[in-house]
């Protein structure tokens, strides 16, 4: 996950590099010479491409690094519930529904390692990178670097502020999966008795 993070990072910064690149550009272009670090607009074009391909190469191997760490998560989470269904017993198991522990151990784990494989990295790189980008930003222009500040903040809170009705709605989503889930693996499973009768 820490390898997941890093290219989320670089893959970050690299966007942000290319952005600036286009600003840079788009100054020189226009005529102002104060552009620092290039001497002409093929410099700045080169750049970009050069960013472009390695984004894309590290795109595909952030990628495979993802699935590698997802699988690991996946496996590791179904062997402890499974360690902890058999600690619990038969006496555990008769008392719910078997679509619910299918699901618990199918469904569940399966959302929660996009979690820790897509959600955390980005979060942390967009943290990381939003940190040094205000920190550039206020070498240049105090009041842009203030306003990035802000809509950070912002990016941080109104998230926060509908976590309480993004997690009831979340809930009763998962409470009818659960459920739908349970009625067709029961169905399934009711299907070799009802055979045996000879039922149609």
């Amino acid at each position: 996950m820490a390898v997941a993070c890093l290219y989320e990072l670089v893959l970050t910064a690299l966007g942000t590099g290319i952005s600036l690149c286009c600003a840079f550009a788009s100054r020189m272009i226009l005529g102002d010479e104060g552009v620092p670090l290039f001497t002409n607009v093929v410099q700045i074009f080169c750049c970009i491409a050069v960013g472009l391909i390695i984004r894309f190469i590290l795109s595909k191997q952030k990628v495979i690094k993802a699935n590698q760490c997802s699988s690991q998560i996946k496996d590791h989470l179904r062997k402890e519930l499974m360690a902890k269904m058999f600690d619990l017993g038969p006496a555990f198991t008769t008392g719910q529904r078997t679509g619910d522990i299918a699901n618990t151990i199918s469904s569940k784990v399966e959302w929660l390692s996009y979690y820790y494989t897509l959600y955390l990295p980005t979060v942390i790189s967009a943290l990381i990178n939003a940190v040094i980008l205000i920190g550039v930003l206020l070498q240049f222009d105090w009041l842009i670097a203030l306003i990035c500040c802000i809509a950070c903040i912002g990016m941080i809170v109104c998230p926060m502020s509908f976590y309480h009705m993004m997690k009831e709605r979340g809930n009763k989503e998962w409470e009818a999966h659960t459920a739908y889930y349970a009625d067709c693996l029961d169905s399934i499973q009711g299907m070799t008795t009802l055979k045996a009768f000879n039922a149609n």
